[in-house]
């Protein structure tokens, strides 16, 4: 990537938070780092009757449910709402109960959520299911052959605890999407937990960090991609799909020709900092 010099500097333009796995996205202007993310993030999971994980790869419409969070005393009071439903407030039952779950190759424990939070989402979704939070007694470590071995984990999060993209790779998807005839889609198709403007598009592909004040990440793997962008985030469901549009030009010959739209990140400093959009940031090669 010929235009990019030693430090290449952009800004944080957007910033997003899931906290429940494969459901809607909070759009928030600023959030706490911690080693497994974004606070919050992924921490909670919708799982089958075998603790098996759900994502809108089966179940589309679990995009339409919009999870708020209420930070009061740190604890976190998780609220979902979706069309048709009434608001769900999530409390923790007086005991909870702890099973195992698995996401990916991944079995970790989790906390049950209860009868009414099951209720809710099995009506919601028409499949029997049930909402869990994950213990944090367990640590869920990340794949050492992109991490190496400092034991970084996360949550929920499919592999890693942040996807950072930059917006130029955005605006480069779209300019395709008109030249096909189609309508340009949104950022959130791509599910990103840090959005950077200033960048030429996918320079986070060449670059191994970047700062943010005193707040250090380091790029570990392309992310790649499975059916979700194809889903319109608005209506839950497949609609103006973009993934024929990336095989144009975006097969990873290093990901076994796997389509690749954005890079997992870790955390190497700066936990317990906090990120606000507008911050400037500097990568590096």
């Amino acid at each position: 990537m010929s235009n990019v010099n030693s430090v290449l500097e952009g800004a944080i333009s957007a910033l997003y938070v899931y906290p429940v796995k494969s459901c809607a996205a909070v759009r928030t202007s600023h959030a706490a780092v911690c080693a497994t993310g974004l606070m919050f993030d992924r921490e909670w999971m919708v799982v089958d009757t075998n603790g098996h994980f759900l994502t809108q790869r089966a179940h589309p419409r679990m995009a339409l449910i919009q999870p708020a969070i209420d930070d009061v005393g740190g604890a976190g009071k998780l609220t979902l709402c979706a069309p048709g439903m009434e608001d769900l407030g999530v409390d923790e039952p007086d005991e909870l109960v702890s099973l195992t779950v698995k996401v990916w190759r991944d079995s970790v424990l989790a906390l049950d959520m209860g009868e009414h939070a099951a209720e809710w989402l099995s009506t919601f979704l028409n499949t029997p299911c049930r909402l869990v939070r994950f213990d944090k007694r367990d640590r869920r470590i990340c794949d050492a052959t992109w991490t190496g071995a400092d034991g970084t984990s996360t949550y929920f999060a499919d592999g890693f605890p942040l996807l950072v993209i930059s917006a130029g790779a955005v605006s480069q998807l779209n300019s395709r999407m008109v030249q096909a005839g189609r309508d340009p889609v949104d950022v959130s198709r791509f599910r990103p937990n840090i959005v950077v403007d200033g960048w030429p598009a996918h320079a986070e592909d060449a670059l191994s960090a970047f700062k943010v004040s005193e707040i250090v990440f380091r790029f570990v793997k392309p992310c790649t991609r499975c059916a979700i962008p194809d889903i319109d985030p608005r209506k839950g469901e497949v609609f103006n799909r973009v993934n024929d549009i990336l095989r144009d030009y975006r097969r990873n010959p290093c990901m076994n020709g796997a389509l690749t739209f954005g890079m997992n990140a870790v955390v190497n400093r700066g936990v317990g900092e906090t990120l606000r959009t507008g911050q400037v940031l500097s990568g590096w090669e």
